[in-house]
């Protein structure tokens, strides 16, 4: 698949129109495949939630977006990773 992209990839996932002038992409972070026609999963960096698209452009991360990552995880109190893996519980 041509649009593969690796866990992790900072992205402009294009979410759609509504036919109003609310945005129609938001930055992202690249979770995971959603399905076999290249979808995926990704988390909006400006809901925190889930969204889905079909449609991406890869951005140059920088310090900037890996601190307001690293800033979702401390305020939900969510556990980091230790140097041996993930957290579960």
């Amino acid at each position: 698949n041509v649009n593969r992209i690796p866990y992790g990839t900072y992205v402009l996932a294009y979410i759609g129109t509504k036919n109003s002038t609310e945005s129609r992409a938001e930055p992202a972070i690249a979770l995971k495949e959603s399905n076999n026609i290249g979808g995926y999963i990704f988390l909006s960096l400006v809901s925190k939630k889930l969204i889905y698209s079909r449609k991406w452009e890869v951005l140059p991360i920088n310090q900037q977006i890996v601190d307001q990552v690293h800033d979702f995880v401390d305020v939900d109190e969510q556990p980091g990773l230790e140097d041996l893996g993930p957290i579960f519980e």
